[in-house]
């Protein structure tokens, strides 16, 4: 058994190191290990590491008010309107294109290319399906929410109906919901109408449920939903097997402030509700639950399997066990774990221990739900639905627990931010769990998995108080990370951990993606256990995307890894299209910048990515340095000038006479002459020559700088036009500006009693009539093609028409059968009816009732 109790004399360890993050411009500091958590820096972002700490103590400060408006028709969706389906091979998405809702299913490959599903079987990368007109209607009124994939592991693409040899092929079931209406829906597509080169296709809706729509009529008006998850399956984590189309909805009763927890079995039925409990009303708190998951853990999986986790808006959690669906297969050796343990406990336990109830409850519990017939098989399967008159454990009331954990303080006194949301992370034998809060806070705790063995509500109270008293030292916050986000508490924002890397955690709202990576939960479970990590405790974050365009937001995001692709973020824009995101890449870019900042030294300065724009910079800047600088030009030319004056000395000059210049004497001078014009004259010709150049070079570019001076005076003189009539302009409107403030404040004092207002409730009521308004045009349609059917069919039996493609030849002869054999017993029954009926007037003849001669009519015509 795990514990949290911390040591009265523990060593401190106190860390040095600081990180930014260059991104958001935050930075956090690491506190010492088995410390209170550092407080959050109001005045700016900051990024805090908390210590691992023993037990949390509820906060004195006031919380915020937590108030649920409804919700506006024209509020913007959720973030969480993509998944992946089990497999990995494909991922869905909705979105609102064209003025319709689409749902958008992609193959994980690379754009373009026809993955191969079989020889005759081909996925397109795209297959476009417009949702019917149902979901149009109700996401008219209340927009998605979430998008979930509750196929079963090895099940992504079937046959729609083989046996009418259906070319269509299905793809994974899917689980949409608003605040309410919950959906079930499966798309398929045809593969003989696609065209070799076109990678997309469009698909169509071949099924359509509403599950809970009979729970959420016959509950309040103002009844929403609030979650709604997925069965545990493996391929998200757990060990347990669900069923196919398996989840739970939580939903909550505004009116009396209630919650319920429904869940949907395999088989369809819905146990409505499975569990229910209520929070009370005090003023200025915030006692309502937001969020709920499931827990996830290595160590004795299969009892964090079965228990949830319940975020309340004030940040304190709570918990709830056991919840196992009907069908559901569990491996052998971790039910064998389990019931071990369990066996454990007890024999160290006094049966006068309130734990030891607790522990026998839970044993009887998993021997009625997991009968183990044979211990020789790999799996035992889930029996929640009894067959028999015998009541078992399946059937016990369960016992909410808690809070186990009270929402982490702020040493500053402020009101803490409200949760928005709660996911499993890290793989630890703890059960580890993140929170996030309004403007980007993330708190990540901890828990152990004997915090949520089963309980009932059948245990007395002495028992509750001791046991919660106990579980109460098992959990606590690990780390305390603030992301500096804008306030979320106007948008969407949702968590999710990366199947991929259990230290991983994603933080998505309309407009960011930012990344978390922690390794505080194996920390912590290394700590526990009393093992020294060889490693420190590390958290960084870093942002993936922001902000990726002004006409669209981000609708959702699923997270795949291979040797190929990498570690990648596929995010869904509100546009239809998407994003690829190279986690690795991110990650490695927000180290760089980090070292960057520690050292600028160190690193190179990267070249900046260019731009057309930079592109013609560049370009006029290598022109004007391939031209050199004129005295550059020059200065070869007038040093050779100057070295041939400096070569020629005086041979002659005019006093010589004639008939004393000598033939010797004449060649010297024809040969000071040639070296004058070859080294003085022609450079001089040269110089010139370069000087018109550059003079006239210089002369267009003084006519191109006139011209362009005038164009900037004109456009001044233009500018200062405008100005000045935008100045009058100006000085108008804020004259009308006061004249109107003035009327319409005069307006509004006299309509101030006239104005018709609404209130939430009625606001409430009102989308609550538009969507019994759109059922019941769903219903009319619905009875409709019933009655159309139900008129096909019989005009097939009686033979009138022949049937329809689309009757099983083998059913009509069937329902012929039956229907020859129910006329023959009609027959029967009417005559032993009008037997009985002439026995009956004997007797009232013989009893005096009747006059002998009396003829009473028949009722029952042969």
């Amino acid at each position: 058994q795990l514990s949290f109790v911390a040591p009265q004399e523990s060593r401190r360890r106190e860390r040095e190191s600081v990180r930014t993050m260059p991104r958001f411009g935050l930075s956090f500091q690491d506190a010492p290990l088995m410390s209170p958590p550092p407080s959050r820096e109001p005045a700016g972002p900051s990024f805090s590491t908390p210590s691992f700490h023993g037990r949390s103590s509820p906060s004195s400060a006031s919380p915020a008010t937590g108030t649920n408006p409804a919700r506006a028709k024209d509020q913007q969706t959720g973030v969480r309107l993509s998944c992946l389906s089990p497999g990995g091979k494909q991922w869905h998405s909705i979105v609102f294109k064209d003025g319709k809702y689409v749902l958008l299913s992609r193959v994980v490959e690379e754009a373009g290319d026809m993955v191969q599903q079989s020889s005759s079987e081909t996925i397109p990368f795209l297959i476009e399906t417009v949702l019917p007109k149902v979901f149009q209607r109700s996401f008219g009124i209340d927009a998605p929410i979430e998008l979930l994939c509750v196929e079963a592991e090895g099940k992504e693409f079937t046959r729609i109906n083989e046996r009418q040899n259906d070319s269509r092929i299905g793809m994974p079931r899917l689980c949409v919901y608003s605040q309410k209406a919950v959906f079930l829906l499966q798309a398929a597509f045809d593969p003989e109408t696609l065209l070799p080169d076109t990678p997309a296709a469009k698909g169509e809706i071949v099924s359509v449920k509403e599950p809970f729509e009979q729970f959420l009529l016959q509950s309040d008006y103002s009844t929403c939903v609030v979650r709604v998850r997925a069965a545990p399956q493996r391929w998200l984590g757990q060990p347990i097997h669900s069923p196919a189309g398996c989840v739970m909805m939580l939903s909550w009763d505004r009116s009396n402030n209630e919650f319920h927890l429904a869940t949907l079995e395999s088989n369809g039925s819905v146990k409505d509700p499975t569990f229910s409990f209520g929070q009370e009303n005090v003023l200025g708190s915030q006692e309502r639950i937001v969020d709920f998951c499931f827990g996830q853990s290595s160590g004795l999986s299969l009892l964090s399997s079965i228990s949830i986790l319940l975020l309340k808006a004030n940040g304190n959690i709570l918990a709830a066990s056991p919840f196992v669906f009907d069908g559901s297969l569990v491996p052998t050796a971790k039910l064998q774990e389990t019931k071990d343990f369990l066996e454990t406990e007890l024999s160290k336990l006094d049966r006068t221990d309130p734990k030891w109830r607790q522990c026998r409850a839970a044993q009887q519990y998993l021997s009625d739900v997991f009968p183990m017939s044979d211990r020789r098989t790999h799996f035992v399967t889930a029996k929640t639905i009894s067959r028999s008159r015998r009541e078992t454990a399946a059937a016990w009331p369960i016992r909410l627990q808690g809070p186990i954990l009270f929402h982490s303080d702020d040493s500053d006194g402020s009101s803490d931010p409200e949760a928005l949301s709660i996911e499993t992370f890290g793989s630890s034998d703890l059960v580890g769990f993140a929170v996030i809060a309004q403007q980007g806070k993330v708190d990540i705790g901890v828990t152990s998995p004997t915090t949520v063995l089963p309980r009932f509500a059948l245990e007395s109270r002495n028992d509750t108080f001791a046991i919660d008293d106990e579980v109460f030292h098992y959990s606590t916050w690990v780390e305390k990370i603030d992301l500096g986000l804008e306030d979320s508490g106007a948008i969407p924002t949702s968590l999710c951990s990366d199947r991929n890397f259990d230290s991983i955690l994603h933080v998505l709202t309309s407009t960011v993606v930012a990344s978390i990576s922690s390794n505080c939960v194996r920390d912590a479970s290394l700590q526990v256990r009393g093992v020294r990590s060889a490693m420190d405790r590390t958290s960084t974050a870093w942002s993936c995307l922001e902000q990726p365009s002004l006409d669209s937001n981000i609708q959702g995001m699923v997270t795949i890894s291979d040797d190929v692709a990498g570690h990648k973020l596929l995010v869904q824009l509100s546009d239809g299209s998407f994003q690829e995101i190279n986690v690795s890449e991110e990650k490695a870019s927000h180290e760089l910048e980090m070292a960057k900042g520690k050292n600028p030294t160190a690193l190179a300065l990267l070249e900046a990515p260019s731009t057309p724009q930079s592109r013609q910079a560049n370009m006029t800047l290598r022109a004007m340095e391939a031209t050199p600088p004129f005295h550059e030009a020059v200065a070869p030319l007038i040093e050779k000038i100057n070295a041939g004056l400096r070569s020629m000395g005086k041979i002659v000059d005019s006093n010589t006479s004639y008939d004393k210049i000598s033939s010797d004497k004449l060649a010297v001078v024809a040969s000071i002459q040639k070296r004058c014009e070859n080294d003085v004259v022609v450079p001089l010709v040269g110089l010139a020559e370069v000087v018109k150049t550059r003079r006239a070079a210089l002369q267009t570019m003084l006519q191109q700088q006139t011209q362009q001076v005038h164009k900037l005076m004109e456009m001044k003189k233009e500018l200062e036009t405008r100005n000045a009539a935008i100045r009058k302009s100006l000085e108008t409107a804020e004259t009308n500006l006061t004249n109107l403030r003035h009327r319409i404040t005069a307006a509004g004092e006299a309509s101030k009693y006239l104005a018709p207002t609404m209130t939430v409730a009625e606001v409430e009521f009102g989308r609550f009539m538009d969507q019994m308004e759109a059922k019941a045009e769903k219903w009319e349609k619905r009875v409709a093609e019933l009655t159309a059917t139900v008129r096909q069919q019989c005009k097939s039996m009686k033979g009138t028409v022949a049937p329809t493609d689309s009757v099983d030849y083998e059913m009509v002869g069937d329902l012929r059968k039956v229907s020859a054999d129910t006329e023959r017993r009609l027959k029967n029954t009417r005559q032993d009816l009008k037997e009985t009926e002439l026995k009956l007037h004997a007797v009232l003849r013989k009893a005096g009732l009747e006059a002998p001669n009396e003829n009473v009519p028949s009722n029952i015509n042969l």
